[in-house]
């Protein structure tokens, strides 16, 4: 069932959360103040939000229930109007609130995230690490012979995560198992340590994650990064130390020694950005492999899987791929030159983005949208992206179709929001305005390239026999099938793309 375009967004009012069984013990008047406020501060947002529908209403004595049914069925209740502690908007609200000031993606990861404990530092909002981290992505980054069968996903996982490795360490890290290891782990850790602490209430998480087995791997994860990591941190220091030493005492050479030797990676874009103020660079890291490596391979596992329901369009893929790269060789702008790729990527993440929903933000004020509606502070909110499967914006929405954007790209009305790395209120798999993915034009050349490699040098096929591919629901989240197996066969690529 679709969710109407037209739907109201919908809330559900934060329930009070007061320890009704605390051991500690209070003067009267002070626990009758502090009781109080915190009924006043629920009924001043419950006033504020009275107009708005509530779906899975949490209950004072079924939190778990409404939890689980979120966990597994969120999708159906998103398409009912739904929301779990959060506000949800129509689509036709992202236009409005892509660029206000007032409602913040990284306190609301900080929230959501809990950031402020130890292990989840990446989720912290600190004004300095979690800021970095975007304007590096923004900054630089967007600058056998027979047939056999492999785990699809877990393989790719490995390859990504090399790519993605090369890119934000440079050569000295992008090797190194533990690093790798870490890189693909964390990822899995910091949810699975997310969700254990979000067993207990609010109040006791900054005291029982000292003690669950979840978080303790988490920062022995972070530790171990930190160990890793450092050793490059330090040579690069002592590299610029010898360069300003090497100035200060030869100024006739100045011009040949006026920099340290450049690097081209992360590690050297987060010291040139950050001008000598303080960052976390584990936790750099750590947030910029989180963001791209399980990312990237979900979407390249589910692109794989539906190009294997549809061989059509591998013929065409790897003319356009033989056409593209004889003209020019591998440049941003062959990438760019790849339409109909472009078109199977988008495609293959309109049907199954990460999350069914998107611009996840925090309210630091007050909102008024311009019917009406009131955000109100300290509200978490996002926007539903159910237009991406109406068949109001898409022709034949539930049915995949490689050629969709490709078409919709010859005409000039249509072809901006055709691009994979467009956002839109019709699609919000990269969120939209200006916390839109800083990454994505990264992620696209990368996912491109490794595309290329497999199209031309492998034929591939699901296994004969087995289950259908399925996409994995928990809570919002969609993930392409980690379990199904791919055959492929080594080919003689027309052209070498190494």
């Amino acid at each position: 069932m679709m969710l109407d375009p037209g739907l109201n967004p919908v809330v559900n009012m934060l329930s009070l959360e007061f320890l009704l069984t605390s051991k500690v013990v209070l003067a009267p008047s002070v626990a009758a103040i502090i009781l109080l406020a915190l009924l006043a501060q629920w009924a001043v947002r419950t006033y504020k939000l009275r107009k708005l529908p509530i779906f899975n209403r949490v209950g004072w004595f079924n939190r778990s229930k409404a939890k689980d049914n979120w966990r597994w069925n969120a999708r159906q209740l998103l398409f009912d109007g739904f929301s779990k502690r959060v506000m949800i908007l129509s689509p036709e609200y992202a236009n409005e609130i892509r660029g206000d000031h007032h409602l913040s993606f990284l306190r609301n990861n900080d929230k959501e995230f809990l950031g402020q404990l130890p292990g989840f530092e990446i989720f912290k909002y600190d004004g300095k690490t979690s800021t970095l981290v975007a304007d590096v992505v923004r900054t630089k980054l967007t600058q056998a012979l027979g047939w056999h069968a492999i785990p699809l996903k877990t393989t790719l996982l490995e390859v990504v995560a090399r790519v993605s490795s090369r890119v934000f360490l440079g050569p000295e890290l992008c090797r190194n198992p533990d690093w790798l290891r870490i890189t693909i782990d964390y990822t899995v850790n910091v949810f699975m340590a997310m969700s254990a602490v979000k067993r207990y209430p609010k109040c006791t998480h900054r005291i029982v994650h000292w003690f669950l087995p979840e978080t303790r791997k988490l920062r022995a994860q972070s530790a171990e990064a930190q160990r890793i990591i450092q050793p490059v941190i330090d040579q690069r220091a002592r590299e610029l130390a010898a360069t300003k030493s090497h100035n200060k005492n030869n100024a006739k050479f100045m011009d040949d020694w006026s920099s340290p030797r450049k690097h081209s990676d992360a590690v050297q874009w987060m010291e040139e950005l950050s001008m000598g103020k303080p960052y976390d660079a584990a936790v750099a890291q750590l947030g910029l492999s989180m963001a791209a490596i399980h990312t990237t391979t979900d979407l390249l596992t589910q692109v794989l899987y539906d190009l294997c329901q549809h061989p059509e369009l591998i013929q065409p893929l790897r003319e356009e791929i033989i056409a593209v790269l004889q003209e020019g060789g591998w440049k941003r702008t062959a990438l760019y030159k790849l339409k109909l790729m472009d078109s199977v990527l988008k495609e293959s993440q309109r049907l199954k983005p990460a999350s069914m929903v998107s611009m996840r933000r925090f309210a630091t004020d007050d909102v008024s949208l311009k019917d009406g509606l009131v955000i109100p502070k300290g509200s978490l909110l996002g926007v539903s992206a159910h237009w991406s499967w109406d068949k109001s914006v898409f022709s034949d929405p539930d049915q995949y179709d490689g050629y969709r954007f490709f078409n919709l790209a010859q005409n000039p009305e249509t072809e901006k929001m055709s691009q994979f790395v467009s956002t839109s209120p019709q699609h919000l798999a990269f969120g939209h305005g200006r916390h839109a993915c800083p990454g994505r034009f990264f992620a696209a050349n990368e996912m491109k390239i490794v595309l290329a490699h497999i199209l031309l040098k492998y034929d591939f096929a699901l296994v004969e026999g087995a289950p259908k591919p399925k996409v994995s629901l928990l809570g919002w989240m969609m993930s392409s099938d980690a379990q199904a197996q791919l055959l492929i066969k080594r080919r003689r690529e027309e052209i070498c793309v190494d």
